[in-house]
């Protein structure tokens, strides 16, 4: 398939150069990791000018707020995968598209995600990884909700992929993917999906990483 790139005058180069590198990458590892990326052609746009907003994807086209340093592709391509081939409620369940991203980007680099519920900031007590748009809407605000959604959702993704091992992990994910192309996932598929990959009740290791399967609409 084709990976094109487009980039501002005011673009690094070497920026273009990494971004464009990791595009592909990302591309292949993802692809053999989840499932064969189904579209013949993926798009990505780099400026520093995106700043303003960050880097934002569809499926097959990526804005990249691009640097000297390259940018987020890893991230915004793997979810050509999660949201854009497996779908989501965004609303309701943020997690399954940003956590499974930031969990991929993660395995992209090398990063075995350990040691990273110190990098995790509850910004209230009663705060899951499964809180929706809702929840975060509500009063004091938004704040922390990245490092909720974002870092302890991928980290629960990594501490699940050592709960299970490696090769379970990989062949869930990818039975998961498959069950759900073009389709629309929720908390409750997943659970079902790392429940039927394990063998055994994961009750405990939900509960543990403020992990919850509720209805939508609830107070979550």
């Amino acid at each position: 398939m084709r990976v094109r790139a487009f980039w501002t005058e005011d673009t690094d180069p070497d920026g273009v150069a990494l971004a464009r590198a990791e595009s592909a990458g990302a591309v292949d590892a993802f692809g053999e990791r989840f499932g064969r990326y189904p579209y013949g052609e993926l798009d990505i746009v780099l400026s520093p000018d995106f700043a303003v907003f960050g880097s934002m994807e569809y499926p097959g086209f990526v804005l990249l707020w691009t640097d000297r340093d390259g940018s987020g592709a890893a991230h915004e391509i793997a979810h050509q995968w999660w949201y854009g081939i497996v779908g989501d409620d965004e609303y309701a369940d943020p997690w399954l598209d940003e956590a499974f991203a930031t969990y991929a980007q993660d395995l992209f680099h090398g990063e075995s995600g350990q040691g990273c519920w110190s990098q995790v900031y509850w910004p209230r007590p009663d705060a899951a990884i499964t809180d929706s748009m809702g929840y975060w809407a509500e009063p004091p605000g938004p704040a922390g909700w990245t490092s909720v959604v974002y870092r302890a959702g991928s980290c629960a993704l990594h501490d699940l992929e050592r709960e299970l091992g490696t090769p379970v992990m990989e062949r869930m994910l990818r039975t998961y993917a498959a069950d759900h192309w073009y389709g629309v996932s929720t908390d409750a598929d997943f659970l079902r999906a790392a429940r039927t990959a394990a063998g055994r009740d994961l009750t405990a290791f939900w509960a543990a990483h403020r992990i919850e399967a509720g209805p939508a609409g609830s107070r979550r």
